[in-house]
């Protein structure tokens, strides 16, 4: 049986769970808007280049 929302990395053989990491981002991201700091890059959308139209 597969679960697609748990992953392994190949490297360090840790296993992650999706829906706790997204969780976890999701509070990360309520603190820092709650404390008036900026959204941290991570989780910005890319800046268009001079190159992109």
């Amino acid at each position: 049986m597969s679960l697609w929302s748990v992953l392994q990395c190949q490297h360090c053989k840790i296993n992650w769970d999706r829906d706790k990491l997204a969780a976890w981002n999701m509070l990360r991201l309520g603190k820092t808007a709650l404390q008036g700091l900026p959204r941290p890059a991570l989780f910005c959308p890319p800046r268009p280049t001079s190159t992109d139209q």
